[in-house]
């Protein structure tokens, strides 16, 4: 459903006529709910619940939108431990595209689709795009390689997660060695998660 979404996004922009950039916007968000629709489900495994248990909705990922961003639902400020991650890796990559943009010459702050907010580094937000999925695979390998522990995320008196700062070191060395070959996405002192090998039918 995700793909299907994805390939009738990009015929969109091939063929229709679009009143401003709003209708962009719709097509990405379609397309962003759809993929992270796909993500629904994927299991987390945890090391030491006996002794520290975590909520029960950490056992695995049920959506991109926080609980603690009040009634309008947004992805920042994460209440879940996999956006979090991705949040945090994000941000990761966005502080690597901004230095190549002014090391490049270029103004961090000038946007195209991520324009108008003030303080906002707009241009660096439209570059880091393409390098998202990557960093989704990062988190995604992470998340099915290894066990966490209820100690590498700290919840805040308003419901937001946060990464341990162990767990934010390895998180951004992972995110800084992308795009070469990563052989491990091990944490410090854990075992790795033996999950069997499932192959899932191409539709």
């Amino acid at each position: 459903m995700a793909l299907a979404k994805a390939n009738a996004g990009i015929e969109q922009l091939r063929s229709a006529a679009f009143r401003d950039i709003n209708d962009l916007y719709a097509i990405e968000g379609e397309c962003a709910s759809a993929y992270f629709a796909a993500w629904n489900g994927l299991p987390i495994a945890w090391t030491g619940t006996a002794r520290k248990p975590v909520p029960e909705r950490w056992q695995s990922y049920g959506g991109r939108s926080s609980l603690a961003t009040g009634v309008k639902p947004e992805n920042r400020n994460a209440s879940h431990p996999v956006n979090a991650l991705l949040n945090y890796a994000y941000a990761v990559k966005l502080a690597h595209v901004q230095i190549d943009a002014v090391a490049n010459g270029y103004d961090p702050m000038l946007g195209i689709m991520h324009n108008g907010r003030k303080g906002s580094p707009g241009w660096a937000l439209d570059m880091i795009e393409p390098h998202r999925p990557v960093v989704d695979g990062v988190i995604l390998k992470l998340i099915r390689e290894q066990r966490f522990a209820s100690a590498d995320f700290v919840i805040r008196r308003d419901g937001v997660c946060r990464l341990s700062p162990q767990l934010a070191r390895a998180v951004a060395k992972l995110v800084s060695s992308s795009g070469t070959d990563i052989t491990t996405t091990s944490l410090p002192g854990r075992k790795p998660v033996r999950r069997r090998q499932t192959l899932l039918p191409i539709c």
